[in-house]
This record gives structure tokens, C-alpha cells and sequence, in this order.
């Protein structure tokens, strides 16, 4: 399908076929593989061998202050799993269908975008939402909701667009969803590791935390495109975006639970 949508009927049948798709793979217990998605470049042999040193650290220090952390009570604690990985699947499919829906008016004209600028777009809906927190008055009619869905959706874009060859421009609509239904599951299956670990540590914070971390991680981001790409030892950019992406659902589903979507 050319970027150019000249049938809204096919398209419109396409879309709804992916839909369908990504949502059985979203609701499929097969576990994916994060670090196989190719979103970026390998980083250098360096930082592997660095990560190698680190993981034993890394393992002392989670059974040194596992009783430090907060804790859902532990015959609550399956529902509450069930419960968060239905409303991350909720959550990303209604972000998936505004992404379909702006593809629809615009054509996928963010295929153009750096990845530096991504990072640029997601810093000012991050700020907005900041902003919207601190003084809680919206003068274009436009709350917090929405905005949290935006960075889903442009983290989404960003590790895209650090597997796409953007100065070709050359991305058609049907690999910009499938690109999207990839890497939406693999933050999916990334929160569902994370929350095993974490014991549902993140009903435990407010939403404006979340606002927070969202705007380190992009300033982290930042810094590393500074570097142009490299890092020491620490995780590479995608990293970053998929717990940008994932921030920003919790958001929304802070935000739908407290009957705050037109925030």
C-alpha cells in the first residue's frame, strides 16, 4: 500500500484485519523476546562485557532489598496481576486505535522524523503534562489523557524509526502498523516481567511520578544522542522509550480507574 491512502475501504479492511491480529497476539501468553528486537545498533563489545560484570551486583542487591520494598498483599497480589495485564492490553489497543485513525488523516508523514526529534516531540507532551499538573488549568481544551496516549504513541514511533531507514522516507502503511504491533507487544511483555519482579509496586505511586520518570528517561535520551548512540554502561535508547511507553499506560490507566479521562 503506497503512503498515500486512496482507498479508504481497503485501507479501512486492512487496518481492522491488523487490529485483530495484534490484539490475539497481545492476549497470547507466548512470552517475546525484547532483546531480539532489532531497534537498534549493537552496542559496542565494551558494554557487553561491562553488563557481564554487572550482573552478579545486580542480583546481590534485589535479595538485599527485596524486604525494603513496598508490598501489595501476597493473596491479592494474582488479581491484581490479572487486573493490570487486562487494563495494559485496554490501554494499548485504544492507543493503537488513534494511531490508525491519525495514519488515516495523515498518511505516516512522521516516517521523516530523527529520532532525536521524536525525542524532541516527546519532551514537550511530557512537559505539557507537567505543567497541566502543577497549575491544572488547560487553555486549549486539551487535558493530560490525551497526552499520555500521545507518548505512547510517539515512543512507539521513536524505536520504529531507529530500525527504518528514515532519510529514505520510504514506509508504507502496512509496515508502519506491523512495526508498531511489534514493538507495542514487546513493551507489553517487558511490563509484565517488570511487574512480576516489582510485585505491582506501580499502584503504589502517583501519576505526576510517573510524569517524572517519563522526563528522565527522555533527558537520558538526550544525553546518549549526544553521544551519538554510545554508552558506557548503561542501556541504549530503546531501552528508554520502551519505559517511556510503558510510564505513559500506566498513566492512562491511573488516570481511566479514577474516572480522570477528560483530565
Amino acid at each position: 500500500m503506497s503512503e498515500t491512502i486512496t482507498n479508504k475501504q481497503e485501507f479501512s479492511e486492512t487496518a481492522e484485519k491488523l487490529s485483530k491480529s495484534f490484539s490475539e497476539s497481545i492476549s497470547s501468553s507466548a512470552d517475546v523476546d525484547c532483546k531480539n528486537v532489532e531497534c537498534v545498533e549493537t552496542k559496542q563489545e565494551e558494554n557487553a562485557e561491562q553488563a557481564e560484570i554487572k550482573k552478579p551486583v545486580e542480583t546481590e542487591q534485589k535479595t538485599t532489598n527485596n524486604e525494603e520494598l513496598p508490598k501489595i498483599k501476597n493473596s491479592n497480589i494474582n488479581q491484581f496481576m490479572s487486573k493490570t495485564e487486562h487494563e495494559f492490553r485496554e490501554a494499548l489497543i485504544e492507543c493503537r486505535n488513534i494511531f490508525i485513525n491519525k495514519i488515516k488523516d495523515y498518511g505516516v508523514s512522521w516516517k521523516f522524523l530523527r529520532p532525536m526529534s521524536v525525542t524532541d516531540q516527546l519532551l514537550i507532551k511530557a512537559t505539557r503534562i507537567r505543567n497541566l499538573e502543577d497549575i491544572g488549568i488547560s487553555k486549549v481544551g486539551e487535558g493530560i489523557y490525551p497526552e499520555f496516549i500521545a507518548i505512547v504513541n510517539y515512543g512507539i514511533i521513536a524505536l520504529i524509526q531507529l530500525e527504518t531507514d528514515y532519510s529514505a522516507g520510504d514506509l508504507s502503511v502496512d509496515d508502519a502498523i506491523r512495526k508498531y504491533d511489534k514493538f507495542a507487544k514487546c513493551a507489553f511483555e517487558l511490563m509484565m516481567q517488570k511487574n512480576h519482579d516489582y510485585n505491582e509496586a506501580w499502584r503504589l505511586m502517583r501519576t505526576c511520578s510517573y510524569t517524572d520518570f517519563i522526563l528522565t528517561k527522555i533527558s537520558r535520551n538526550k544525553m546518549i544522542e549526544m553521544n551519538d548512540g554510545k554508552t558506557i554502561i548503561s542501556e541504549g535508547v530503546d531501552s528508554n522509550y520502551l519505559d517511556i511507553i510503558n510510564y505513559a499506560v500506566f498513566g492512562i490507566i491511573k488516570l481511566t480507574e479514577n474516572g480522570q479521562t477528560n483530565a
